[in-house]
């Protein structure tokens, strides 16, 4: 007992030590905080400041007595608080908490439907990740495939999944074993009779996906809800083959499904407010956050990506390099460059997408030649081991290949250098300029959802806010001296109607800063 309360009386010399430098020597001083600089650099290149200027607090008062390091870490924290960063996180938390609160539909129904049996058509990849994605979330799932060791593969993809989240100590063994029970396989579409939600995850084909759903509409209920994964195709034309296009719907989630937040609720010209808030509510039930958007090309998130992937191409062709290109990008805030993403995605994914953006947007989406040459030449990207970069050596991670300079050189309209300020104007300006299109047009209802489904289905930087709130920073008018620099490029760079007004009132796309 004496030990004990005399451990107990030792608190003010605790306390005391505590207040005291830690006492580094100059060769530790100088060691631990170069490779501490190196480790936040990696992670971060600088954006957001926070991590940096935190290290720098810690940097700067090791070795002070403790209020002389309170006072320097106070005011660090005021300054960065005050800071546009701040500003534009703590927008984005308030965009998120609109959208959970969002039922979809100006005027929601009293209920949403609860939906609990799901089948999904389709054993890919895309198919696979969903099923996973729901039987996680307690759902039960049928999926559907016409080939049996297709649908094999797909449930040892899932399975695991599953294996790594035990290995990440987030479920317990049995657990797994409990969301497999829940997943079921067939080939017919007769199984799909008792599902009140049907995905469809096949292959992006018009004609394959409406004759899908055509003869899927024979065996399910009569308010079964009816989706497509799809994320370029029409809801609209898709849901004229139906008897009742009403309960039609897309519901587009992103790759991989299992850690993509962000679902795209397509609302097409016949869709009721009951199928809307039903998946709206949905898709909150599986953890993800939905964005209703209205049936156009390219939905919101690919329609505005796209100009940015195509303004890259079109940089190539004028002699920037892919290193040059993607370095301006990450160096904005993005977690890969354009160049990388587009391999990543698959350069004949991206050259399909971007074709039937082309068709619809004719007068601004100007076609690059590059990645038509790329595909012909059999580089597609990480799949095919090369695409814009080589991943002979790693599959992750692409380095420089000389192979790919012939094919550039042909395609090549002239060779001129760049500045990375000129290739960063180059590429999000006309993502900007796509952005406030979706907003002019109704596409979606906010511009909180085209931010939000920027920064959750591309990863744009969110201490920036979302392109629109980075154009608000920026400011209107000084976007608008940018746009007239690159007048002579054609119709891409021609400012939207919704922009000139926001510039002749001097208003913003946030007025109040947040909301």
């Amino acid at each position: 007992m004496l030990n004990l309360s005399r451990k107990n009386n030792d608190w003010p010399e605790i306390r005391r030590r505590k207040k005291q430098p830690v006492g580094l020597s100059e060769e530790q001083h100088a060691y631990t905080f170069a490779v501490a600089r190196g480790q936040v650099w990696q992670k971060t290149r600088g954006h957001p400041p926070a991590p940096l200027a935190a290290l720098e607090v810690v940097e700067k008062t090791v070795n002070l007595p403790l209020e002389a390091g309170l006072a320097h870490e106070k005011e660090t924290f005021l300054r960065l608080a005050a800071g546009s960063e701040a500003r534009n996180l703590i927008a984005v938390f308030f965009q998120q908490q609109r959208l959970q609160k969002d039922p979809g539909v100006s005027q929601a129904p009293a209920s949403p439907r609860n939906l609990s049996r799901v089948g999904v058509l389709g054993a890919g990849v895309m198919g696979s990740g969903i099923a996973s994605v729901l039987a996680r979330r307690g759902l039960f799932v049928q999926i559907l495939d016409v080939a049996p060791e297709i649908l094999q593969q797909a449930l040892q993809r899932i399975e695991r999944s599953f294996l790594e989240r035990v290995q990440l100590g987030r479920w317990q063994p049995e657990e797994v074993a409990d969301a497999l029970a829940r997943i079921g396989t067939t080939q017919t579409l007769a199984a799909m009779a008792d599902r009140e939600l049907v995905i469809e995850a096949v292959t992006e084909n018009a004609p394959l996906k409406t004759q899908l759903f055509r003869d899927l509409e024979k065996h399910v209920a009569g308010d079964a809800i009816l989706v497509s994964n799809t994320s370029t195709l029409s809801i609209t034309r898709m849901a004229a083959a139906l008897e009742k296009p009403q309960r039609f719907a897309g519901l587009h989630f992103f790759n991989p499904a299992e850690r993509m937040p962000l679902v795209e609720v397509v609302r097409g010209e016949n869709t009721s407010d009951e199928t809307i808030a039903t998946l709206v509510a949905f898709a909150k039930r599986i953890g993800k956050t939905p964005i209703v958007v209205r049936d156009s090309p390219g939905f919101l998130v690919n329609r505005v990506l796209f100009p940015y992937l195509n303004e890259a191409m079109l940089l190539l062709e004028e002699g920037a390099t892919p290193r040059e290109v993607d370095r301006a990008a990450v160096e904005f805030g993005m977690p890969m460059g354009p160049i990388t993403l587009q391999d990543v995605v698959g350069l004949d994914t991206a050259l399909y997408a971007g074709r039937v953006l082309q068709q619809a947007f004719p007068d601004r989406f100007v076609e690059s030649r590059v990645v038509a040459e790329l595909v012909q030449a059999g580089r597609l990207g990480q799949k095919s081991g090369a695409g814009f970069y080589s991943y002979a050596k790693d599959p992750k991670h692409g380095a420089d290949d000389p192979a790919l300079m012939p094919i550039l050189e042909r395609c090549q309209r002239e060779k001129r250098s760049f500045t990375p300020e000129e290739i960063t104007d180059r590429l999000f300006l006309p993502m900007l300029l796509e952005a406030v299109r979706v907003l002019q047009d109704g596409i979606v209802r906010h511009p909180g959802d085209v931010d939000m489904g920027l920064i959750l289905g591309i990863g744009f930087p969110a201490w920036r806010g979302g392109i629109l709130r980075w154009a608000d920073d920026v400011g209107i008018e000084e976007i608008l001296q940018r746009l007239a620099l690159y007048q002579h490029l054609g119709p891409r760079f021609a400012p939207p109607d919704l922009l000139q007004q926001l510039a002749a009132q001097r208003r913003k796309f946030y007025p109040d800063g947040t909301s």
